[in-house]
């Protein structure tokens, strides 16, 4: 686990924000979903089980979990060294439970972080049974503090790109005419989950002009002699930090005009890697992407990439209109993609960490089609 220090850092530095703001509680949610997961274990390493789950948040104090079931409570306190810990009576809406607490604090203005994640039951409980206190959205605080990762952070986050390049080197091993695309995932991810893998996404596209196709039930064709294959590992290592990797394969040599396109595409992903740079704006850092596959003769297609943290899909953006400062050890994902006049959409994926010289590669899986 991460230790009580960093966890004891980042609880300050969230009080610290709720003082500028006047919010005197702060009711953090998070769901399983894996793009919503990560606000309530970055304040209290707790990681969302199925049900939403909630942190309470005093702008002076310590913070207090509360879960679905008494089983929750009980292991937040004894794993995660949280002292307060509840639960609803079984069955009933957590939401007046919530209220209740938040009450007994006396509150004047109370934020809310994480609102994706925040059920609508739990919502309604608060309006209806906290009256005459300001309620503000300040989802903000914790998507901005955790955009910058500390040392601590940034080895789990390197043992999880280290993950992703043992996926990709598994699934070249495996990849062969004949076998089924939701088969090839499923080994993977057995694998992956061997070495310390908590969740993840993935995706596999296959064909003379593979496209993307999930959820992996229906990923049911067989890979043949000539075809081109996509594969995508959104991982989740170590204490719940997130990484991606991209990469396009090749059964027997690939035809020339897609060797053509993925120099642009290389050329591109790193004209992206150059601009992260600290102190560099995000917006400076799509428009290179854009403007070297557009010099290279390609359109750009899926978005360009994201942060990536403890949810899967974190601020800052790589968009022309996102003017987020880079700082030093914020962890981006970059994947171009370029869209060939015959519909093949190639992509990369690398997760980079932001320094002063530019994006820091986590992974060490060639930039190349694999031909297998």
């Amino acid at each position: 686990m991460l230790s009580l220090e960093e966890r004891e850092r980042r609880v300050k530095a969230i009080q610290a924000k709720m003082t500028e703001r006047s919010i005197d509680v702060l009711l953090v949610a998070s769901s399983s979903d894996l793009t919503e997961i990560g606000k309530v274990r970055y304040v209290s390493y707790w990681p969302t089980v199925l049900f939403d789950s909630y942190i309470i948040l005093p702008r002076k104090g310590n913070i207090k979990y509360f879960g679905h079931y008494p089983l929750d409570a009980g292991l937040a306190k004894q794993h995660f060294a949280i002292e307060e810990t509840y639960s609803p009576p079984f069955g009933e809406n957590p939401g007046p439970h919530i209220a209740k607490l938040l009450k007994g604090l006396s509150p004047k203005k109370i934020g809310l972080s994480g609102t994706r994640g925040l059920g609508t039951d739990v919502y309604r409980a608060l309006l209806e049974n906290i009256g005459g206190v300001a309620i503000e959205e300040a989802t903000d605080i914790i998507e901005t503090l955790r955009m910058v990762k500390s040392p601590e952070e940034l080895s789990y986050v390197e043992k999880a790109a280290a993950l992703a390049d043992y996926a990709m080197d598994y699934f070249k091993g495996i990849l062969k005419p004949g076998r089924v695309e939701h088969d090839l995932i499923y080994e993977v991810d057995y694998a992956v989950k061997k070495k310390g893998g908590e969740n993840a996404f993935y995706f596999i596209g296959s064909g003379k002009v593979p496209s993307i196709t999930w959820p992996l039930a229906v990923a049911k064709r067989k890979i043949e002699k000539g075809d081109l294959v996509l594969f995508n590992a959104e991982l989740v290592g170590e204490e719940g930090y997130a990484t991606q990797i991209i990469r396009f394969f090749s059964v027997g040599d690939p035809p020339k005009e897609v060797l053509k396109a993925h120099v642009v595409l290389n050329a591109s992903l790193e004209a992206g890697r150059k601009e992260l740079k600290h102190g560099n704006i995000m917006s400076n850092v799509a428009n290179s992407i854009l403007t070297a596959a557009k010099n290279g003769g390609y359109p750009i297609g899926l978005h360009m990439g994201h942060g990536q943290g403890l949810d899967m899909f974190e601020k800052p953006l790589p968009t022309p209109d996102d003017r987020t400062e880079l700082k030093t050890n914020m962890t981006i994902t970059l994947h171009p993609q370029l869209v060939l006049p015959n519909g093949i959409g190639l992509v990369i994926a690398n997760q980079y960490g932001v320094t002063a010289q530019g994006g820091r590669c986590f992974n060490k899986t060639p930039n190349e089609i694999i031909i297998v």
